[in-house]
């Protein structure tokens, strides 16, 4: 989509954000509220996804450039090669990632199949949009045991499956214009049945595969009008439908702009049956497209005109009767796109005559019961775009009976005369069955005999997969084991090692109590999506989740159950807040050049709006408390900068001191990490492409902060989290938008970032949470659930605080401070010119034992050279010893002349820089003013090299010329001692 259309559609989404607000009716009492009913992604995705838009957005093309990850994957497969030739898994050792789940909560899911090749059809193929490829082998089981394909596929956003006997394919990529959908990398094959896999060349970083919305086989027929080979067919967003005649070696667009009679190439819908295949086009933003059928893929006929306002388009025919269909419409109307018609033909003409364009028959639009309200007849809820389905019920010789699905799912038994909704995501509607909210696709089980169990049927959602066996009466989760969750956030029990909360897009917020990969249940009867939580560390009765914007679930029984309480409709759609637990005060999010503070929240309304002048308008994007210093509270803003406030639990009106400078609108703060007892040493990470993601600070003049980017060879991907080594202030840890990346070494610009996957899902990573009662590491991933490592105890018992070094005069100063100490004999210091290869130039010895700050320097009496890269062997009492990080001490070269004097003028000794010298021997003479030779030194000279020349003592103060001798040239330079 061209930079000014996402500009369009970002502008539509957030009309229709506004229109949902005023629209959305209230629910009773006992339930969210009207604000959460409002804000709950289940009703509504736009505010979800314009959430995600601003926070990952380049700031420069104001668009999500996703295309850029698989650079970042390239990137990430040559440093896993290089870790494996060198037997290393990442550069911070020990961290080995466990899944926990959940096994009973599913995430979105478009793509599902059942696969013919078992003879009991039992076995089913799912795909997660960020999940990756998934199949069971008995989906009746009353526990289904769902098996991932594999989580180091290159994308995981898988949206399509096709299966012909042993061929299958997968396509990747969510391309229906949600903001939070991940970019796909084209499509894979399988020849076994789904053994092994290959990535297709021919797709591979091509843009017209980036979204794959659908697939399906041409199967050849005898009698029929179909070829006589296999022929796979795809549709995607930009390229139409796209046709192989080799198994997926390579495509041809054979339908689209200027391609069978159509207009435009938004690929949506296909659909194979009887001898034909049908397709349909238009998508968000994209109208006038329309439905098209082939016999063999490549010569299409025209069978619907979709008009200028009707964009997407999804379409079902009988599986016997090609001349039937049902379709449903989705239009642009008064800024919203809605629900605007459900169609039926019975008029498709057979061939070989072209079809001329049928009569399509406007059926009538249910009567919705959402949320306890009825007569809502756009049961898409203006969302029309994203969640679209219709789906004929397969049964023998009958096309009566129908079922559509948007938010919710409805039936028709009489041809649409009249629709039974059958299914709601949300209470308040009596004696409907839950299903999840977000229809994505419906398919039906196979009998073995060319027909189908018709009443047998599985639902794709945004929470996972449902089945029912009684054509919709009833219907049960099919998610045990299926972990394709996309989390938000989490916290840690401060003692008990399997309790977490943890928030979920459009699934609430799970509450995990057991060891291992289980069962987790929502603190709320009500799905929604769940923001920040946090567990009083001081008392674990106390327990705080969130659902969007500034609305609350109070607990004070551990857990037990939750109190909802409706504070704000302000801040971010997943709005950042923090907890103070010795003050019991909950900072959060607000609008714009505000906080908003609640006092104890476990047992009163003590609540504040507060303004601070140095957030100039911005909006809070992440909030830190201080681990240090009482009442301070550092927050992230919309523009980059980040202010200090001290005294933040008291006032509505502050000043705030900027610590963080502006970097301007675009540029949002996703975490600030602050190092072990080092409050002036902190990381701060922004989540958008485009910009320098990661920045450490450092002490500066009058109490400020300098920032250095220690971004190093990270590539250019959304960070959305950061957190210090608990075991090492000079190693990092960061969540990213693909995967655990981690150093051992905060070395400014030569910071070496390493892929820290070890078995770890290739997904989008939201947070790091850590315990340091036993060492718990969690990482709440967008669409593959939780994951926990234990970080051991730090080899070497030594808390380097931190490592610096300073150039003086023509000598290097070096300083650095521990926490604490544990049988610390001392400290190698070693120096390089290259930093590789470093020698020993000194000792410093330790302390032994200690529990308060040490401070220790050491003076580089050599002269510096242009390049001066130093680091710490801290040696251990047992012999064992730690490199700190290096650091790096520049000396400019004054010019580029052969050879020139740095200290000048000198006293005991002569500080010489060498520039354009030949590589050759040669000599150094002093010459005093009568013309005499008072020092000689004779020897190699290499360029760029330094050298200090020792005067001696009887040498008077006064003027001399340096001479330098070398390749029968002579240089001299008028010097002064003093």
């Amino acid at each position: 989509m061209s930079n000014k259309l996402y500009a369009l559609a970002t502008i539509s989404l957030m009309a229709g954000c506004f229109y949902i607000l005023l629209t959305t009716p209230s629910k009773k009492q006992d339930q969210l509220g009207n604000i959460l009913t409002a804000e709950a992604k289940a009703d509504a995705p736009d505010e979800a996804l314009l959430f995600e838009f601003m926070k990952t957005r380049d700031p420069v093309t104001g668009r999500v450039p996703r295309e850029r990850l698989e650079f970042a994957r390239q990137v990430q497969l040559q440093k896993f090669a290089r870790q494996q030739s060198s037997g290393m898994r990442g550069p911070v050792p020990d961290v080995n990632w466990a899944e926990r789940g959940p096994d009973s909560v599913g995430g979105r899911t478009r793509a599902m199949l059942y696969d013919r090749s078992d003879p009991t059809f039992k076995k089913v193929w799912a795909g997660g949009v960020g999940g990756g490829l998934w199949y069971t082998n008995d989906i009746t089981a009353a526990n289904v045991n769902w098996q991932k394909v594999s989580d180091t596929f290159n994308n995981l956003a898988v949206t399509a499956i096709a299966k012909s006997d042993n061929i299958m394919f997968f396509g990747t990529g969510e391309g229906w214009n949600n903001q939070d959908a991940i970019r796909g990398n084209g499509i894979w094959r399988s020849l076994d049945g789904g053994v092994t896999w290959e990535h297709m060349l021919s797709t591979k970083n091509n843009p017209v595969f980036h979204y794959v919305q659908d697939m399906a086989f041409i199967t050849p027929i005898s009698g029929g009008c179909m070829p006589g080979d296999l022929r796979i067919a795809a549709t995607t967003r930009t390229g139409g439908v796209q046709l192989s005649l080799d198994t997926g070696k390579t495509w041809t667009k054979v339908l689209g702009a200027g391609v069978g009679g159509a207009t435009i190439d938004a690929g949506a819908d296909l659909e194979q049956e009887y001898y034909y295949i049908f397709a349909t086009l238009g998508l968000y933003g994209q109208g006038g497209g329309g439905i098209f059928r082939s016999c063999d893929g490549q010569n299409w006929d025209k069978v619907y005109q979709a008009t200028a306002d009707e964009e997407r388009i999804d379409l079902s025919v009988h599986y016997q009767m090609a001349h039937v269909a049902y379709a449903v419409v989705q239009q642009l109307q008064g800024g919203v796109r809605k629900i605007k018609k459900i169609m039926k033909t019975e008029e498709i003409t057979p061939p070989p005559s072209p079809p001329t364009l049928p009569v399509w028959n406007t059926l009538s639009l249910p009567s919705w019961c959402d949320n306890g309200t009825i007569n809502n007849v756009d049961y898409t809820r203006g969302q029309g775009w994203y969640d679209l389905i219709v789906a004929v019920q397969p049964i023998f010789m009958n096309h009566q009976n129908a079922f559509i699905g948007g938010v919710d799912m409805f039936k028709t038994s009489n041809s649409g005369g009249g629709w039974t909704q059958i299914s709601q995501w949300a209470t308040g509607c009596a004696g409907i069955p839950f299903v999840h909210a977000d229809i994505h696709n419906i398919i039906f089980r196979p009998d073995g005999m060319g027909g189908y169990l018709f009443n047998d049927m599985l639902v794709a959602t945004d929470g996972g997969i449902f089945r029912s066996t009684d054509g919709g009466n009833t219907f049960s989760a099919r998610n045990k084991t299926y972990n394709v969750t996309q989390f938000y956030s989490c916290a840690l029990h401060p003692t008990d090692p399997n309790y977490f909360l943890a928030g979920t897009q459009d699934n609430g917020t799970r509450k995990f109590t057991t060891a291992g990969m289980n069962k987790t249940t929502n603190i709320y009867t009500s799905d929604h999506d769940g923001g920040f939580c946090h567990i009083d560390q001081d008392d674990a009765m106390r327990q705080i989740t969130s659902a969007t914007y500034n609305n609350y679930f109070i607990s004070t029984n551990g857990g037990s159950s939750f109190t909802y309480t409706s504070r704000n409709n302000r801040g971010l759609f997943i709005n950042p807040t923090d907890f103070d637990n010795i003050n019991n005060i909950l900072y959060c999010g607000d609008a714009g050049g505000q906080f908003y503070r609640w006092t104890n929240p476990f047992s009163g309304n003590d609540t504040a709006i507060v303004s601070v002048s140095a957030f100039n308008g911005a909006q809070i994007t992440h909030v830190r408390v201080s681990p240090t210093v009482n009442n301070r509270v550092y927050f992230g803003l919309s523009n980059g900068a980040i202010v200090q406030l001290d005294n933040a639990h008291t006032g509505t009106s502050l000043t705030g001191v900027v610590i963080r400078p502006e970097i301007g609108v675009g540029h949002m703060v996703s975490s600030i990490a602050i190092a072990k007892a080092n409050e002036s040493r902190m990381l701060v990470t922004y989540s958008n492409y485009g910009i320098t993601s990661i920045y450490e600070s450092s002490p500066g003049l009058g109490g400020s902060l300098n920032w250095t980017s220690v971004e190093g060879d990270l590539p250019d991907m959304p960070v959305r989290w950061a957190m210090f080594d608990p075991r090492n202030n000079d190693w990092a840890i960061l969540a990213t938008e693909m995967g655990i990346w981690s150093t051992n070494d905060l070395n400014g610009g030569g910071t070496d970032w390493e892929p820290t996957n070890n078995s770890f899902a290739n997904t989008r990573v939201d947070m790091l949470e850590y315990r340091a009662s036993d060492g718990t590491l969690a990482a709440v991933t967008h669409g593959r659930g939780l994951f926990t490592t234990i970080i051991p105890a730090a080899a070497i018992p030594v808390t380097l605080i931190d490592f610096r070094g300073q150039l003086k005069g023509n000598n290097v100063n070096l300083s650095w401070e521990t926490a604490t100490e544990q049988g610390n004999r001392g400290f190698d210091v070693e120096r390089s010119s290259d930093g590789t290869r470093f020698n020993r130039i000194g000792f410093v010895a330790g302390t032994g034992n200690s529990n308060i700050i040490r401070h220790y320097i050491f003076e580089d009496k050599e002269i510096a050279q242009q390049l001066n890269y130093y680091r710490l062997k801290q040696l251990n009492d047992d012999g064992k010893y730690e490199y700190s990080r290096t650091i790096l001490i520049k000396h400019p070269v004054t010019n580029n002349a052969s050879f020139t004097v740095l200290n000048n003028p000198f006293r005991n000794a002569l500080d010489l820089q060498f520039g354009a010298v030949m590589q050759s021997n040669g000599e150094i003479r002093l010459v005093d003013i009568k013309g005499q030779v008072v020092m000689k030194w004779s020897g190699r000279f290499q360029p760029g090299t330094r050298m200090r020349l020792q005067v001696p003592s009887r040498v008077a103060a006064g003027l001399y010329v340096v001479q330098l001798l070398v390749s029968n040239r002579q240089y001299s330079i008028l010097a002064r001692k003093e």
